[in-house]
Formats: C-alpha cells, sequence, structure tokens
C-alpha cells in the first residue's frame, strides 16, 4: 500500500510539472510567435545532444556487456539534436503536429478520468467533462490548422491545457482515485456475486 501511495504522489507531481512546462511554452509562444518555432528547435537540439552524451558517457563507463541499448539511445538524441539545430525550418512545420497530438492526448487522458468520476457517481466530472472536450478541441485545431498563427493559437490551447491539467491534478486528484477504487471494487464485487451464484 506504501509503493503504491509513493506510486501515486510521484504520478501527482509529474503532472503538476507536465502542466506547467506547457504552460511555459504556451507563453513563449504566446509572447514570441515568430521566433518561438526557432528558439525551442535550438533547445531541444541542445537538450537531445546533451542527454544523448550523458547516455554514451553512462554506456563507456558501465561497461560494454549490457549497455548497448544506452550507446543507440545515446546515438539516436545526438542526431536528433544536430536535426533539430541544422534544420530548424523542417523541425519547425511539424510543431503543429507534435503539440495538437500532445493537447488532443491530454484531453482524451482527461476525458477517461471524467468518465471513472461519472461511473462512480462522484460530483464534479461535467466540469471535467467540458475541459476535457475543450480540450480534444483545441489540439483537433492545432493538429489540423493550416493559417498563419498556429503558433500562437497553439500556445493559448497549451495555456488553457496547462492550467486545466493542473487545476484538475490539485482539486479532482483524490477523486478520480475515489472514483477509481470505487469502480474496481463493483467489479471485484460483481465478480465475487457471480462466482458465487
Amino acid at each position: 500500500m506504501e509503493q503504491l501511495t509513493k506510486l501515486l504522489k510521484m504520478l501527482k507531481w509529474d503532472s503538476i510539472l507536465t502542466s506547467l512546462l506547457a504552460i511555459f511554452i504556451g507563453v513563449v509562444f504566446v509572447i514570441l510567435p515568430e521566433d518561438s518555432a526557432m528558439l525551442l528547435c535550438t533547445v531541444c537540439g541542445v537538450s537531445f545532444i546533451v542527454c544523448g552524451a550523458v547516455a554514451l558517457i553512462y554506456y563507456f563507463a558501465r561497461g560494454f556487456l549490457f549497455g548497448h541499448l544506452s550507446m543507440l539511445f545515446g546515438i539516436m538524441l545526438i542526431l536528433c539534436g544536430v536535426f533539430f539545430i541544422t534544420n530548424p525550418v523542417a523541425v519547425s512545420n511539424i510543431f503543429n503536429l507534435i503539440f495538437g497530438l500532445y493537447i488532443v492526448i491530454s484531453g482524451c487522458v482527461l476525458l477517461s478520468d471524467a468518465i471513472d468520476c461519472a461511473r462512480a457517481g462522484l460530483s464534479g466530472f461535467g466540469w471535467m467533462l467540458a475541459s476535457a472536450l475543450i480540450t480534444v478541441l483545441l489540439g483537433c485545431i492545432v493538429l489540423f490548422g493550416r493559417f498563419d498563427a498556429v503558433m500562437l493559437f497553439a500556445g493559448y490551447a497549451l495555456i488553457y491545457d496547462g492550467i486545466s491539467n493542473l487545476v484538475l491534478t490539485l482539486i479532482f486528484s483524490r477523486r478520480i482515485r475515489q472514483a477509481r477504487q470505487s469502480l474496481r471494487a463493483r467489479t471485484v464485487s460483481a465478480d465475487f456475486t457471480e462466482k458465487e451464484d
């Protein structure tokens, strides 16, 4: 039980940090809509190169026998980093795809949580459901949008997604956990009743 509690706390903090990162990237997109894609390409490229170098150092420091995946992962990260830095225009053209998919997936996860809360009969699921549907809609607009201000719109969508996820994580995380436990208990109870019959 203690390990489950630690895992849930870790997932909660992971969700909070991801939400804050989405808000930060969204603010950068809104403040610098023209330069944000190029800046993000450079930051991602440098980050990939550093992570790849760390993976290669880990491979050479830990020995060659079991670290072949570290070497492969490190080389791929370095190559991706170099590609991001040397081809920022090509990479920035797919940013609406990347961020659109992220927003749609985030909305679908939120939709799943809202459905779990509704099935468990917990109050407040309507707000979660509405927020999930808005998030999926915004993600689809970013994903399939072919207009000049798509980076600006992606920024607003990321800010909305980050804030809604942050609020839901802080306010509804306990309710979502209760809903899942209630649904599991009902399922186990129904299975037990069927076996008795």
